[in-house]
């Protein structure tokens, strides 16, 4: 409908059914006259307009972060040659913006083409400045980091300073192939940087204590040890999947046994987080005598 009208009509329109919904609802309470379906038919299509809207105004934001995003990193690339095929080296310096997680990988060896089941630690950095040709340049690029190893002590804001290798995503190669660029527009990402080890990540001074993610990736780390603890049977990576989400945990030849068997509903869309969530709060609710 956004596409049809445009911003300003859908605007206009969101606001006068919001408008007939109130007033519809104010008559039917006082005289009780309007007919009772009148205000809930007004918000039905006042939030159909308010979607339209937001799904357009996000469908422009994600165009706006791919031409930011090419255009950003034009001059970047330019300098160090960094392209969509091959990784390159890269000296930054950043901080961690989002809480560490786990993931299963096959790990490959630097001088064998055989490689072996391992930890990969997973985040995101946002990189302040790179260094190109002996001096460091000012930048700001989100990127996601994969680091070798399972890192622990990691938390968002802490500052590093990281040696090791990136490059673009990946243009499709074939029509109606995932577009790995424009979902790293949508997510805001840059490029992708990699790590072999932690050896490769050094702390730097400048870390940002007082963040609120901060604090829930410390609580989410406590769990993680808590479950690798007393989560027995090998079964803790099935566990922090369940409670924690980090599905990555999970091993894909496990994840292909759940699918075969039907069982990966409960990784995906069961809400059984949710169910959790509610018997803690009514715990909660039961021991301070809640209503």
């Amino acid at each position: 409908m956004q596409e049809l009208m445009g911003n300003a009509w859908c605007n206009a329109l969101s606001l006068i059914f919001l408008s007939l919904t109130l007033a519809s609802f104010c008559i039917w309470c006082v005289r009780r006259r309007v007919p009772r379906a009148m205000p809930f038919l007004c918000v039905a299509l006042a939030i159909g307009l308010f979607m339209s809207l937001f799904h357009s105004i996000a469908q422009q934001q994600t165009e706006a972060h791919l031409s930011h995003w090419q255009n950003s990193l034009q001059e970047i690339a330019s300098k160090e040659s960094i392209g969509t095929a091959n990784w390159h080296p890269i000296a930054c310096r950043g901080h961690i913006d989002s809480g560490v997680r786990y993931r299963r990988a096959t790990l490959v060896g630097a001088n064998t083409d055989t490689g072996e089941i391992g930890w990969q630690t997973l985040t995101t950095l946002h990189i302040r400045e790179i260094r190109m040709g002996g001096t460091w340049s000012a930048v700001s690029i989100l990127a996601p980091l994969t680091v070798d190893g399972k890192l622990n002590g990691y938390f968002p804001g802490d500052s590093l300073e990281v040696f090791g290798q990136w490059r673009l995503p990946s243009r499709p190669s074939n029509p109606g192939q995932f577009d790995q660029a424009r979902r790293y527009a949508e997510l805001g990402y840059a490029a992708q940087a990699k790590a072999d080890s932690e050896s490769q990540l050094k702390r730097i001074d400048g870390t940002n204590r007082f963040r609120f993610d901060r604090y829930l990736a410390m609580i989410s780390a406590s769990a993680l040890r808590a479950i690798d603890r007393y989560v027995v049977l090998e079964q803790s990576e099935l566990t922090a999947a369940l409670v924690l989400g980090q599905r990555e945990q999970a091993e894909w030849r496990l994840q292909e046994e759940l699918l075969a068997t039907g069982t990966i509903h409960m990784l995906s869309i069961s809400g059984m987080h949710i169910e959790m969530v509610a018997l803690s709060l009514l715990f909660l609710g039961t021991w301070l005598r809640l209503p």
